[in-house]
């Protein structure tokens, strides 16, 4: 056994520093110099190799005077004047036969099998074959009752809000003016691509065509747009429609809908659904 001790900064000369640490229990390990508290070993510890290596490998025999067993530790140069300390470099695969800390650690580069990061940022593709669970941006508004509310169109081809009274699942989002006859809407915290769900379920006047979209701020995105002509006044039909949609933070997300003449339309409810899909 080899028999070392920890000083606070550099080993005393005639010892030679193994490695240091940040503290004394559940530590930090490092090269020399890093942390405050060296390990340092009273001597040097003599390394030789076999003479004969066998299929081209040699090893390493590591002992204290005469004695075998002991440590085999790698002291890189220590910095001089205005030069920069050396590095032990092993060039090549380290196979491990017994138990510490290679052996626990496994083969790193091809797997890890349990982590716990507070922040982990990937640069590169990120491939999972087993179950992905973690919390998304996702946020959902809806409305409905069987009893219908009217809804005046009192002006062709306008868009007016379809009002929403609750926003159960928010992640990411602000819902705003939940409440009848409120202009209903979700502001966006997160930027990126967004898919964009939504129905709703209304009756109007014969032969009239109604319009629903998906408004952010106060433009309506065309490539959300559903329409519907009633056949007969008083159907009850349900209009819906999907789309991606890049998206701000601090910009806001409703549902209207507009008839292309004017009257009265009956309005049963409806459901806004936005979920981040990409950057």
């Amino acid at each position: 056994m080899i028999s070392a001790s920890i000083v606070d900064g550099d080993c005393p000369i005639g010892q030679t520093c193994m490695f240091s640490i940040s503290q004394l229990n559940d530590s930090h390990i490092a090269e020399c110099g890093y942390f405050n508290n060296s390990v340092c070993y009273p001597g040097e510890i003599n390394i030789s190799v076999e003479e004969t290596c066998s299929a081209g490998s040699c090893i390493l025999n590591a002992g204290t005077g005469d004695q075998s067993g002991g440590n085999i530790v790698f002291n890189p140069g220590a910095k001089t004047g205005t030069g920069s300390a050396g590095k032990a470099i092993i060039n090549g695969d380290i196979n491990v036969t017994g138990d510490g800390f290679f052996s626990n650690l496994g083969s790193l580069i091809s797997r890890i099998t349990k982590g716990w990061f507070v922040n982990l940022d990937i640069s590169e593709d990120l491939n999972v074959t087993g179950n992905f669970t973690g919390n998304q941006i996702y946020g959902g508004m809806w409305y409905h009752n069987h009893t219908s509310t009217s809804l005046v169109f009192a002006t062709a081809n306008q868009y007016y809000h379809n009002f929403m009274t609750d926003a159960n699942h928010i992640n990411g989002f602000t819902p705003n003016n939940l409440g009848f006859n409120l202009n209903s809407s979700l502001t966006v915290q997160v930027d990126g691509v967004y898919r964009i769900d939504y129905m709703a379920v209304g009756s109007g006047q014969n032969n009239h065509v109604y319009m629903t979209s998906v408004f952010v701020n106060e433009t309506n995105k065309d490539n959300c747009e559903s329409h519907h002509k009633m056949s007969s006044g008083g159907d009850e039909v349900t209009q819906k429609g999907n789309c991606l949609l890049r998206l701000n933070a601090g910009e806001n997300v409703s549902l209207r809908t507009a008839d292309t003449a004017t009257g009265t339309g009956e309005y049963f409810g409806s459901n806004l659904n936005i979920n981040r899909v990409g950057n």
